[in-house]
Formats: C-alpha cells, sequence, structure tokens
C-alpha cells in the first residue's frame, strides 16, 4: 500500500506513516516494534487483533476508547464471533481475512450501527498487517476515522 493509496483521513496517515517507519526493509512490523505511547494521539481510535487460525477469527487485544464511547460497548478480548454472534459477520470479517491472506492493508468506508435502534455511524477504517516475520500475519492493527 503506498502513501498516496490512503485516504485524506488524519489518524490513518499517522498510523500509516508509523507502521511504514516501524517496519523498515521489511513487509510490515512486529507487534514488539509497535509501542503505544508513540501512537497516544490515537490510541483511542485504535484497534489491535490477534490472528485466530489463519484468519478463522479475530481476537481484540485492545480496544480503544474512542471506539468504546462510538460503538456503545468494550470489545477488549473478545473475539470477533463473540461480539457478532447472532448477526452477519459480513465485510468486515472479508477485510480482516483480506490483510491476512494478501499480507498488505485495506482501507475501508463504511457505515455501521453495533447497537439496535441506534443512528449510523460512519466511519473509515485503515486495516495493517503485523507480523514476526514476512510469511505470516498474525497481528492486524486498525485506526478508525470518524466522519
Amino acid at each position: 500500500m503506498a502513501l498516496g493509496d490512503l485516504p485524506n483521513k488524519p489518524n490513518a496517515l499517522t498510523l500509516y506513516q508509523y507502521w511504514d517507519d516501524k517496519r523498515n526493509s521489511r513487509a510490515f512490523p512486529s507487534l514488539q516494534d509497535i509501542n503505544l505511547i508513540d501512537l497516544w494521539r490515537i490510541a483511542p481510535a485504535l484497534i489491535i487483533k490477534d490472528v485466530i487460525g489463519c484468519g478463522a477469527d479475530f481476537r481484540n487485544r485492545y480496544w480503544g476508547t474512542l471506539i468504546v464511547e462510538r460503538a456503545g460497548f468494550d470489545a477488549s478480548g473478545k473475539t470477533h464471533w463473540e461480539i457478532y454472534k447472532d448477526q452477519p459477520l459480513g465485510p468486515q470479517m472479508e477485510n480482516y481475512q483480506h490483510v491476512v491472506k494478501d499480507k498488505c492493508g485495506n482501507i475501508v468506508h463504511r457505515s455501521s450501527s453495533f447497537i439496535e435502534n441506534r443512528d449510523f455511524v460512519v466511519f473509515t477504517s485503515l486495516n495493517l498487517p503485523i507480523g514476526q516475520t514476512d510469511d505470516v500475519v498474525d497481528h492486524i492493527i486498525s485506526v478508525i476515522d470518524y466522519d
């Protein structure tokens, strides 16, 4: 993903530049390369997911406070399947699986309602791969820019 491919969103640009710097000449950085203190300005809008079963599911290692506020719940420690247990998993799951399978980031523009009878939330997310080696994505770091 080239910087020119990024949306003109401040959180996405901040995360991409940090991620790109931390990866050096590798395809993507490792989780140990990422320090949330460095990202304190956008940390409330960050999500870090553990990849489970090569992308069969994802566990939220970190779920920022702004996302808690906007979504209306804290999904820290929960898997994608636990959060959406009785709902279609749809494009969210596919976007994360794309990052794992293709070992590249993606940008998603979405309207979503996390809770019944709640207004739709419009946002853009940047999802980037993280891994110990260039061969396996074992985490995904995402940032949300609310429109």
